[in-house]
């Protein structure tokens, strides 16, 4: 009878680690998923806020610059970005976080706002650092695959691709004057190197951050 006792002691002190184990588990995925939804809300009433901000400052190079197809691609990119931007906090609002493609949504924004910034100037126009925080703000909430794609995959030859741009049929815009002469030595090709590097440091910091967060919400929970 007593032997029989410790053998089921035996038996529940072997089972018990893998339940924690397997609780343990549940709850980190739990608290990944948790935290990921948290960021994404923030990162939509984010986006909703600086969407007409950089709409306008788009608008406003738009009104100045005198080149035709720059101003015909800016207000069509603004206004599909801004559509874009509150038909998503809408069904947000409606449905919750769950109907929106976050995947389809960063590759739409920052797909637009490469456009912006190939009718702004290229490597040198004021809206190339937007670039570098949404490579921040999506390795926060996007997965690492989508995150690969983005940077690497779409930002990153964007920048090289830019440079060859300037480096041949250029892309300094009139309103900026005699900036041109800017596009004919190796400036071009030192802006791509730099935002390369600040496109890969701002998503591994991003990454970092969203660890963090995961890690914290774990130890929580």
């Amino acid at each position: 009878f007593t032997g029989g006792i410790s053998v089921r002691s035996d038996l529940i002190s072997t089972d018990l680690p893998l339940a924690t184990a397997s609780s343990r588990q549940r709850g980190l995925a739990t608290s990944t998923a948790f935290c990921r939804t948290r960021l994404t809300s923030t990162v939509v009433k984010l986006r909703v806020v600086l969407a007409p901000i950089l709409g306008s400052l788009a608008l406003t190079f738009a009104f100045f610059e005198p080149t035709l197809w720059r101003r015909a691609v800016l207000v069509a990119v603004v206004t599909g970005l801004l559509s874009v931007s509150y038909i998503e906090w809408i069904r947000s609002r409606r449905g919750g976080l769950g109907v929106i493609q976050l995947p389809f949504n960063l590759l739409v924004m920052v797909s637009g706002q490469v456009v912006l910034v190939t009718a702004t100037g290229g490597v040198f126009s004021p809206l190339v650092p937007v670039l570098v925080v949404m490579s921040f703000m999506s390795s926060i909430v996007a997965e690492r695959r989508v995150l690969l794609v983005m940077v690497v995959g779409l930002l990153i030859p964007a920048m090289w691709i830019l440079a060859y741009l300037h480096s041949t049929i250029g892309l300094i815009p009139v309103l900026f004057g005699e900036s041109g002469a800017l596009e004919n030595g190796v400036a071009p090709w030192l802006a791509a190197t730099v935002y390369t590097v600040m496109l890969l440091v701002a998503s591994r910091i991003g990454t970092g951050v969203r660890t963090g967060f995961e890690t914290l919400f774990g130890e929580a929970l």
